[in-house]
């Protein structure tokens, strides 16, 4: 069974985005290393249709950010590093330092985006922490967890995973409408804490939230958060 995604980050469409935006950077550099303006649609037009490899590699790359595609930060890595190699090449033939400082703009920008993206492949939202093919119960501890709906509705189960900006629950029964808001309320050591935030995917009978950390009380995620981390509590350790 796959993860679904529902309401996509920021991050997202800023990388796909930064794509579309890599491949007119090319585009400039080399109108700008052969006097052209970049202005003129037929250049672009012309510099597309003469790089039809390149269009088709944004266009799975952007599909793979899409889909947050464990692939695609791999994918993004030789892409960028393509468009950089370009921009560098171009640099050499006419020895403009204005392609140089962008070619080296390029790749700061890029490699930061790439730690950015990284870290949100990383986000505990896209990893259940358990599987559909578990044939029996691998938790030694569960933290019980309630969602509670738009319409009051609550939804009963426990957290598979966990971090400071979201969680991975389990439920009984799985009938949210995924792109509605709701309030997640954990119990632990006969303590209640909660937080809101927006589903984003789902697995299975387990739904990933991401959550509004911005309260700093001790009945909030991060008062939640900070006890787990300072009593040794993670996730796997849960785990059989």
């Amino acid at each position: 069974m796959r993860l679904k995604h529902f309401n996509r980050t920021v991050i997202v469409y800023n990388m796909m985005i930064y794509v579309c935006f890599s491949v007119l950077l090319l585009c400039s550099t080399k109108m700008l290393s052969e006097g052209k303006s970049f202005y003129d649609i037929l250049n672009l037009k012309a510099f597309l249709s003469s790089n039809p490899y390149l269009l088709i590699a944004a266009i799975v790359l952007n599909l793979f950010i899409y889909h947050i595609n464990k692939w695609s930060s791999e994918f993004y890595i030789i892409f960028f590093l393509f468009i950089f190699s370009g921009m560098f090449y171009f640099f050499i033939l006419v020895d403009n330092k204005l392609i140089l400082a962008a070619s080296f703009l390029y790749l700061i920008f890029s490699f930061s985006l790439w730690l950015l993206w990284k870290d949100e492949l990383n986000d505990v939202v896209y990893h259940p922490g358990f599987s559909n093919l578990d044939l029996d119960d691998p938790y030694i501890v569960k933290i019980q967890s309630t969602i509670f709906d738009n319409n009051g509705r609550k939804y009963l189960g426990f957290m598979t995973n966990w971090s400071d900006q979201g969680c991975f629950i389990q439920m009984e029964k799985i009938n949210l409408f995924k792109r509605n808001k709701v309030k997640v309320e954990v119990s632990f050591k006969g303590i209640k804490f909660s937080a809101t935030g927006v589903i984003v995917s789902s697995y299975f009978r387990g739904v990933g939230v991401k959550l509004n950390n911005s309260d700093a009380t001790r009945d909030s995620w991060k008062g939640f958060y900070s006890i787990m981390e300072s009593r040794g509590y993670k996730p796997m350790l849960q785990r059989n």
